[in-house]
């Protein structure tokens, strides 16, 4: 990896030896501090960590860690119906998005053939979304945002649908993939086959839902993390404003600014329109602080900034594309 300044190029390379250095031999730590020694369902089925350092070692080339990476988590911590397990059953039906995301980019990347445990993993996580879609019965799907709020009442977040949806398209991309290259059955290509039209059509209902939920604020519209979110906050680092019920207290607008508004925009499944404006919302309602993603007034916590920047290259990488077609 060549970068013509200097310093950053040193600052990824430190970042991405920070990433292995939070790692005993092939086990994950969720950082290196108060969660390096909770291992088994704890810090290190925090699905996220597997997820981010596995995509970065994809990048730089560590076909090898990526893929001891993955197995190791998925041998341990999803079960036969391909669901998540973490601490007491808050993982996320995003995270299951993502880990979908990362398999597919791990064949993207090397093509291997020997990874069978990795597909069947795939499978069954992405037949786990296709069920809970099915349950839904055409609406939205409810589910938690992460474990942290397990105990709130389920709610149809934006996060979780648009994650589920990018999910689903990578797992039928990576079933078509492996069908073509003749490494799993026809089973697989069936299962790829019915996804499409079933993810077209949990894109469109977001899209529809989230358009109808936007509730005025000021000069912009505010960009609620749930149907039905309502008033606008005060700002996204406001006091004294928790999700019902829920007995953390919780400072809710910096919750959704860090973690649920990121994961929104890195899904990729919003409307450019709709993108645009949720950036802008984080930008002025004090979302950020010198780039950062503020949670609360006095705390910044960025471990969801690799969300943000993934969707801001993309944008970046599409705009670039549109200006250069323009110009033809």
């Amino acid at each position: 990896v060549r970068h013509p300044d200097a310093y950053l190029q040193n600052a990824v390379r430190g970042g991405i030896l920070k990433g292995f250095n939070t790692y005993v031999g092939i086990s994950p730590r969720y950082g290196a501090t108060n969660y390096f020694y909770e291992p088994g369902p704890g810090a290190e089925s925090f699905a996220p960590t597997t997820v981010v350092m596995a995509n970065a070692c994809l990048e730089w080339g560590f076909f090898g860690r990526a893929k001891a990476y993955l197995r190791y988590f998925l041998n341990r911590y999803v079960s036969p119906s391909g669901e998540l397990q973490h601490r007491d059953g808050g993982a996320t039906l995003a995270e299951e998005g993502m880990l979908l995301d990362t398999l597919r980019r791990y064949y993207e990347y090397t093509r291997d053939r020997s990874f069978a445990d990795g597909w069947e993993f795939a499978r069954r996580i992405g037949r786990h979304l296709l069920s809970c879609l099915a349950a839904a019965g055409g609406d939205l799907v409810k589910g938690c945002p992460e474990d942290d709020c397990r105990h709130w009442t389920h709610n149809r977040w934006y996060s979780i649908n648009a994650w589920l949806c990018r999910g689903l398209t990578d797992a039928a991309g990576l079933a078509t993939a492996l069908a073509k290259d003749g490494v799993v059955s026809a089973e697989w290509a069936a299962f790829a086959q019915e996804i499409p039209a079933k993810a077209l059509a949990l894109r469109r209902a977001i899209d529809a839902s989230l358009r109808a939920s936007i509730v005025p604020d000021g000069e912009l519209g505010f960009i609620p993390p749930y149907p039905g979110c309502a008033p606008a906050f005060p700002s996204l680092s406001a006091d004294e404003v928790f999700y019902p019920g829920c007995r953390h207290k919780l400072k809710f607008p910096g919750y959704v600014n860090y973690r649920s508004y990121l994961e929104m925009l890195s899904a990729g499944v919003l409307a450019d329109d709709l993108e645009e404006a949720l950036i802008r919302y984080r930008e002025r309602r004090g979302g950020e602080f010198l780039g950062l993603s503020l949670i609360w007034e006095d705390r910044i916590d960025d471990w969801p900034l690799y969300n943000y920047l993934s969707a801001l290259l993309r944008r970046a990488v599409t705009i670039s594309s549109q200006e250069a077609l323009a110009r033809v």
